[in-house]
């Protein structure tokens, strides 16, 4: 019986500035019991899939260690959809947030790497 590794099921939750990603209520023996958290700066990429199922969306954000890529799957594409536009418009909020009280010089995200 083949068997999917390393997909586990997860929450994902939008609180202000913050993702957090969670082990749903029904896990296994197995399965990491661990909330992560991530500050809205530190997403560097979300986006809905094209490709069939066009539920999935690919979230990579930046932390200690250097990238982690998260794919979830919503109920359906326009939950998905959903998703993806709340996480640009925080991006966009908090970008508008800092460079009104901060000026920029540049941006030390384009030096994380470049996405293909």
């Amino acid at each position: 019986m083949p068997m999917l590794v390393g997909r586990h099921e997860r929450t994902l939750a939008i609180d202000g500035d913050y993702i957090h990603i969670m082990p749903a209520t029904s896990r296994g023996l197995l399965d990491n019991v661990k909330t992560s958290s991530y500050h809205i700066k530190s997403v560097i990429y979300c986006k809905q899939s094209k490709k069939p199922p066009t539920s999935s969306v690919k979230l990579i954000v930046w932390r200690d260690g250097g990238n982690k890529r998260y794919d979830f799957e919503a109920e359906d594409p326009k939950k998905a959809a959903e998703i993806v536009t709340s996480i640009k418009n925080l991006q966009k909020a908090y970008s508008l947030e800092r460079s009104g009280t901060v000026k920029q010089v540049g941006s030390s995200r384009s030096r994380i790497g470049n996405l293909r």
